[in-house]
C-alpha cells in the first residue's frame, strides 16, 4: 500500500473520535512517490501514535509522510508533552 494511502486510512479511522473531542486530524505533505509499505505493521504503529495523540495531546493531529535521506519519514504530531527524546526513533 502506498504510504499516503495508509496515512489517509489511519486518519479516517480516528476522524469520528477526533470530531467528538472537537479536534481535527489532517494528512499533511503526503509523499506521492513509489514507496510502498507494510500496511499491517506500520498501521499498528500509526494507530498507537494516533491513539496516544487523542488521549494525551491537544489541538489538531497531523499525520505526515516526508522523504528523508534514502528513507520515508512518517510522523504523528499533536500539541502536548510528547515523547521523551530518548524514546523517539
Amino acid at each position: 500500500m502506498p504510504a499516503a494511502q495508509l496515512l489517509e486510512h489511519v486518519s479516517q479511522r480516528y476522524r469520528g473520535r477526533a470530531a467528538e473531542a472537537h479536534r481535527r486530524i489532517v494528512v499533511e505533505d503526503a509523499f506521492e512517490g513509489c514507496v510502498t509499505v507494510d500496511a499491517a505493521r506500520l498501521g499498528q504503529a500509526l494507530d498507537n501514535l494516533t491513539e496516544n495523540a487523542l488521549r494525551y495531546g491537544r489541538g489538531e493531529i497531523t499525520l505526515r509522510a516526508q522523504p528523508g535521506n534514502a528513507s520515508l519519514d512518517l510522523s504523528v504530531a499533536a500539541r502536548g508533552r510528547g515523547l521523551a527524546p530518548d524514546f523517539r526513533l
